[in-house]
């Protein structure tokens, strides 16, 4: 068998190789993530008995932003824009369903309502 093709055939079998270990952890990455979103999926709405406030996961583009900044990776403003939005929106929710009727009758105070309109 000549060398060049001696490559070839090397390079076709470690890419194919390489795509089913990919394959193989996105499976597992599945598998491992479904029973998380089950549960959450199963949760009743913000507005129940319990008094937990529900966990809305953020969609598949935000979540990959912030994997990237775990990593210590260097992301674009637009980027951090869209991070920090959900971050707002997730902390707005929060708020809202931990102190919900008592910020709302301004019980905190001006102080307090200045500091969050700033953040």
């Amino acid at each position: 068998m000549p060398l060049e093709d001696a490559i070839k055939l090397l390079a076709r079998d470690f890419e194919s190789y390489v795509a089913e270990l990919k394959a193989k952890a996105q499976q597992a990455m599945t598998a491992a993530t479904a029973p998380a979103v089950a549960k959450v999926a199963e949760t009743p709405s913000s507005g129940s008995s319990s008094g937990k406030p529900q966990f809305a996961p953020p969609d598949s583009d935000t979540h990959y932003l912030l994997n990237l900044l775990a990593d210590n990776r260097f992301l674009t403003l637009e980027e951090l824009d869209k991070v920090l939005s959900y971050l707002r929106e997730r902390r707005a929710h929060l708020y809202d369903s931990q102190m919900g009727i008592n910020r709302k009758e301004g019980l905190y105070g001006d102080t307090c309502m200045e500091i969050l309109a700033l953040n």
